[in-house]
């Protein structure tokens, strides 16, 4: 594909299959080749790796940022709920160690980074301008998700606001350039440009809401009766739906227009974004990262602005409730490795699809897409 010699090309190679730009990826795959093959993978892993745990850290320090002074008490309760960014979604081995899937948490990244206020540092503000149009040449979603700069350049017309925009939209720009690019060549997959109807995203939010209230091992369970869902399944998913509309309103309420806006464009933006880069319609596997991310990431952040105001308590207390319990159920099997995880939700079992890999019979399914397999040779 390239040469150690030529890093240009390396670092701006774009497979216009995906119809997006993916810097990062590439950056990652460049440090690779310096590695002997043994070592490679584990370059692109960890680098991975730092984009995953770069999500909680930055949730961690956002009340910081703002000011918000607070007991030692409510920063130890704050850095567990922090840990639902960190293990409330997707976060198996098979989802995030590699450098296409860090994508997912770069979309979560970019929507946090969005309620960071200005630096007050002249060395921080130039170190930072540019990050939007970084995170926006790595992750579609956060090509997206970054336009909510322009509500903040709006709302605070201030210089550094005003260049973040400009990156963000500048970023923004390149990638639709290249994906029209792609689709005049016809080399961009068919699936692809699916545009999802209003049944896909109904049905793509009870999912994501109940992965987030459940944590990811029961929420998973109910995403495994999409094909040929139950009335209690459609119950439980109505039900969770129902409460996490109730709690995002809450948080809504709660919050200054500013902050309002900011968290109804990035939960629009990553429900349908999510859905279009996504096939059209998967709802498990990476895809499901970034809503499930962005939909917690709302609760903390009405959890961190309401947590020490007396007429709020109550529902902060739900709120902190609701995190903690995908928190656990989330941690549970946290990066645990098991033979099922391998395999769809409902197929047969792993081992007697391995046993008879040999002829016609050699497809296996590859979990977390049930649709989806390999031919073992």
């Amino acid at each position: 594909m390239y040469s150690i010699d030529n890093p240009f090309n390396a670092i701006s190679y774009y497979y216009s299959n995906t119809g997006y730009f993916s810097l990062f990826t590439n950056i990652a795959n460049y440090a690779a080749t310096f590695a002997s093959l043994e070592y490679a993978p584990l370059v692109t892993t960890y680098l991975s790796l730092l984009v995953v745990l770069a999500v909680p850290i930055a949730m961690f320090y956002l009340p910081i940022n703002l000011g918000l002074d607070w007991s030692n008490f409510h920063r130890i309760i704050w850095l567990i709920l922090c840990l639902a960014l960190l293990i409330g979604p997707l976060a198996y081995p098979e989802v995030w160690v590699n450098t296409i899937n860090a994508q997912v948490y770069f979309g979560i990244l970019s929507y946090i980074l969005l309620f960071f206020p200005v630096p007050k540092r002249m060395k921080t503000k130039s170190l930072t301008v540019m990050v939007p149009l970084l995170l926006s040449l790595s992750s579609p979603y956060s090509n997206a998700i970054g336009m909510g700069n322009t509500i903040n350049a709006f709302y605070e017309r201030s210089r550094y606001r005003i260049l973040q925009a400009t990156f963000a939209f500048i970023g923004f720009l390149i990638n639709v350039i290249l994906l029209i690019w792609a689709v005049v060549d016809k080399s961009i997959d068919d699936d692809r440009s699916q545009v999802p109807n209003l049944l896909t995203l109904m049905k793509s939010f009870g999912h994501y809401s109940s992965t987030v209230l459940l944590g990811q091992e029961w929420g998973l369970g109910l995403l495994s009766n999409l094909k040929s869902p139950s009335l209690s399944s459609v119950a439980i998913l109505l039900f969770f739906s129902g409460i996490t509309v109730f709690f995002v309103r809450v948080t809504l309420k709660s919050v200054d227009t500013q902050t309002r806006l900011l968290m109804i464009f990035g939960l629009a933006v990553s429900y349908i974004l999510v859905n279009i880069v996504g096939l059209g319609g998967s709802y498990a596997g990476r895809y499901s990262v970034t809503v499930i991310g962005v939909l917690s990431a709302t609760f903390l952040i009405g959890i961190m602005l309401n947590i020490s105001l007396p007429n709020t308590k109550t529902k902060s207390t739900g709120l902190i409730l609701i995190v903690l319990l995908s928190v656990f159920t989330g941690g549970k099997d946290y990066w645990s490795f098991k033979d099922e995880l391998l395999t769809c939700r409902g197929c047969v079992d792993w081992s007697i699809n391995v046993g008879n890999f040999v002829g016609e019979s050699a497809q296996l399914p590859i979990w977390p897409y049930p649709n989806w397999s390999m031919e073992l040779p």
